[in-house]
């Protein structure tokens, strides 16, 4: 090997080395205490990217948390269809969906602290298209606080008000 390319070699592992190191430390999530925290953090950030993409914002708002090789997917009955990754990806997901609501559950376990924040995360959303009374819910996997992978199910559903006895208002 020359010593052009053993350089080249060096000035790729520096580099590598240093993105890296830097994208383990920018996950910034360090500072969440409990499980609560990070979940619903972590559910936030996954609505916020949806969001973004169905109101065609900008790449960089939309991928700000989310990697740029992240995989998008959604499946309706039994068969699965991959749709794209990166921002081109949540762009298809949320065009899919045409969502105009959103609910994610609380961590409503025993207290516990945040385990591996920047590890790797799960969090389910459930996004919902009211006029063609379909529901989502999308499975999201997160490295980082950033999201590696988003993968959901479409059904339908009805849904109604109880006949039950409402106590009278004075």
């Amino acid at each position: 090997m020359s010593k052009t390319s053993h350089a080249a070699a060096a000035l790729f592992l520096v580099s590598t080395t240093a993105a890296h190191a830097q994208g383990a430390s920018d996950c910034n999530l360090g500072d969440l205490k409990s499980m609560h925290e990070l979940q619903r953090v972590l559910s936030q950030r996954a609505v916020e990217v949806i969001d973004r993409a169905a109101r065609k914002e900008s790449e960089a708002r939309i991928g700000e948390y989310l990697t740029p090789s992240a995989t998008f997917s959604l499946g309706a009955g039994d068969l699965q269809h991959s749709l794209a990754t990166g921002v081109a990806g949540a762009r298809a997901l949320a065009g899919a969906m045409s969502a105009d609501s959103y609910r994610f559950y609380g961590w409503d376990y025993i207290p516990e602290p945040a385990k591996d924040p920047c590890g790797t995360q799960k969090t389910d959303v459930e996004f919902s298209d009211s006029a063609a009374r379909r529901s989502y819910r999308v499975e999201f996997t997160f490295r980082r606080g950033m999201i590696a992978d988003g993968s959901g199910w479409t059904r339908t559903y009805t849904s109604g008000f109880l006949k039950k006895s409402r106590p009278a208002v004075p």
